[in-house]
């Protein structure tokens, strides 16, 4: 799917395609759907049969084998941790111990692409390769694929994707053709949401920070309730159960693996951070950018909270965000983040 706000770049990148640079670096914030596009850009590389557009067909062998996750000529490069495909014997049900999986690309999974660049192509003529989050790749991933775009296969185009390019090695963004994905329209993503029947789009579009994929995540019932029922925890203020909460969060993911980019720890601390965000905007005397829904609530704590404390807690969140993916214990992290939220603002009455 080629999104509104993205016609611009695929525009671009179609009209030069017979000069395309063979590494290209897509970068832009969470949400923006740059991932999206580098999947579909590199099926529209490689199908049989392209629309008008230059977009995949989306039923000719090629992109079928894709779908299958068996295309001769193309390749994946993913974290183990967000790998969506499971073993054998996880999908048969039977137990198996695991060790954890990693969030880094591994080197390993660099040097396997020898075995796709040392060959022919199957049939377009070209080979992709999809790196998504690049900097997921440690130093020595970083310079063991540094080689490869050193000395590129022929008709091979690598394709990395990033939410922070300032964490990629220089040499290797200097390599790669750049090219960005901001924030779209506001207009134009609450237009899309409502063609998506996203419920209250606008709301949807501000709690997400603007970034219309997110948004659209509220159509799915489990996330709308886990935003719902924190949100609401947060709305307690100084009388949140930092305790309670961490345990009720525990249960509701208890015994459920959790789906690839479903509602994480990580979620919560980016949702606390918004929070935090109007709390501060409403005590300096303007309104809430993200949730404009709880507008008399967080105006009310707003006011009887110290300025200083509020940017106190939200620099702590911030600090929160740069660990939330691996805690030692899941539970015990949100007690203390909640805890710390909770002693940044004063009783009811106190004021």
């Amino acid at each position: 799917m080629i999104y509104p706000w993205h016609k611009k770049q695929w525009d671009e990148l179609r009209a030069n395609l017979d000069r395309l640079h063979h590494a290209l670096l897509f970068s832009g914030p969470p949400g923006c759907g740059k991932a999206v596009f580098a999947e579909d850009f590199a099926r529209s590389l490689l199908c049989r049969c392209p629309g008008a557009a230059g977009e995949a067909c989306g039923v000719c062998p090629s992109c079928r084998w894709i779908e299958a996750g068996n295309h001769p000529d193309f390749r994946r490069i993913v974290p183990e941790a967000s790998a969506e495909s499971v073993s054998g014997e996880a999908a048969e049900g039977v137990s198996v111990a695991r060790k954890p999986r990693s969030s880094q690309i591994r080197i390993e999974q660099i040097r396997s692409l020898g075995d796709l660049t040392s060959v022919g192509t199957h049939q377009s003529g070209r080979r992709v390769v999809v790196v998504r989050p690049a900097e997921a790749m440690n130093p020595h991933t970083a310079n063991a694929f540094l080689k490869l775009l050193e000395e590129p296969p022929s008709s091979t185009y690598f394709i990395l994707v990033t939410g922070d390019p300032a964490r990629l090695l220089p040499t290797l963004r200097s390599r790669c053709r750049k090219l960005g994905f901001g924030k779209p329209d506001a207009g134009e993503a609450v237009a899309w949401l409502a063609q998506q029947g996203i419920p209250e789009p606008d709301l949807a579009l501000r709690a997400a920070g603007g970034m219309p994929l997110e948004a659209a995540r509220w159509a799915d019932p489990g996330y709308r309730s886990l935003f719902d029922w924190f949100i609401g925890q947060l709305a307690d203020g100084a009388a949140v159960d930092a305790v309670g909460v961490a345990a009720a969060w525990e249960a509701r993911n208890r015994g459920r693996a959790e789906e690839p980019g479903g509602p994480a720890l990580s979620t919560l601390v980016i949702w606390l951070q918004r929070w935090l965000f109007d709390l501060i905007s409403c005590r300096m005397g303007g309104g809430p950018v993200y949730f404009a829904g709880a507008r008399q609530v967080l105006e009310k704590i707003a006011s009887r909270s110290l300025l200083t404390a509020l940017f106190g807690c939200y620099n702590e969140a911030i600090a929160f965000r740069r660990v939330d993916e691996h805690p030692l214990n899941a539970r015990l992290f949100m007690e203390d983040m909640l805890s710390r939220y909770a002693r940044a603002l004063p009783a009811a009455g106190s004021r």
